[in-house]
């Protein structure tokens, strides 16, 4: 349900967008007001005024494509996407020779974004698919490692819908990680997820992680990971931290 502080056929214009961007052989017009639930006469003048902005194609089929109007819109994030195939590489051999998931990502808003995801061969490893997105209150390491890179003004700010006791944890927590260079979430966030978090700089400030279950993280296998993960990475200078 559309929110009263948003604009209804503004979220449905991004929906259809994200529908279409899906589906790898486009959609019809009739396909996505069933998908969506959209006014079949809203959902065509949305596509009609898409089309004009070249943002989506039409086929002659009826169907509907992504136009290249959109790579234009999106154009400051090529330079990001090509970094992070750069990298790929490098995360991939990193949890080879941990045996963990590895990811990298970066804050939007108030929230923590994997870009990059690398898994575990393990056939139990943790997983969260990229474009996955959680408030950085909640993001555990990941959350805390991107905090530390912003001013203490915007950490109370992107903090703010967080209670007292769960602000205050996370700010000595933040405090901690620009200490040391790393932040550590071993079951403090969730029970059954351990990681550790490093700034690097990929074009924007940005948290590498390795992740896993309790048992990944016994004994001397924590140095051991802390470790790679400091290591890891040589060539990023870390993001600024504040």
């Amino acid at each position: 349900m559309p929110s009263p502080k948003t604009i209804p056929v503004l979220e449905r214009s991004i929906d259809l967008l994200s529908a279409i961007a899906e589906s790898p052989f486009g959609l019809s017009a009739k396909e996505l007001t069933l998908q969506l639930r959209i006014p079949q006469a809203t959902c065509y003048r949305i596509l009609r005024t898409l089309v004009q902005k070249h943002l989506l194609q039409e086929r002659p089929n009826g169907s509907y494509l992504s136009a290249y109007g959109l790579a234009r819109l999106a154009r400051s994030w090529s330079g990001l996407e090509n970094r992070l195939a750069e990298i790929k590489p490098q995360l991939e051999e990193m949890s080879r020779r941990t045996g963990l998931s590895a990811k990298i990502s970066i804050r939007e808003g108030a929230c923590a974004v994997v870009v990059l995801r690398t898994e575990a061969l393990s056939p139990n490893s943790i997983t969260s698919r990229v474009g996955s997105k959680i408030p950085l209150a909640e993001a555990g390491s990941v959350g805390i490692m991107l905090l530390a890179s912003v001013p203490p003004s915007e950490r109370a700010f992107l903090l703010k819908n967080s209670g007292k006791a769960l602000q205050d944890k996370i700010l000595r927590e933040a405090a901690d990680a620009r200490k040391e260079g790393c932040a550590r979430s071993y079951g403090t966030h969730h029970p059954s997820i351990y990681a550790v978090s490093k700034p690097v700089d990929i074009g924007a400030p940005a948290a590498a992680t390795l992740i896993g279950w309790p048992e990944d993280f016994a004994g001397k296998k924590r140095a051991k990971i802390e470790n790679a993960l400091r290591q890891s990475f040589a060539e990023l200078s870390p993001c600024d931290l504040r």
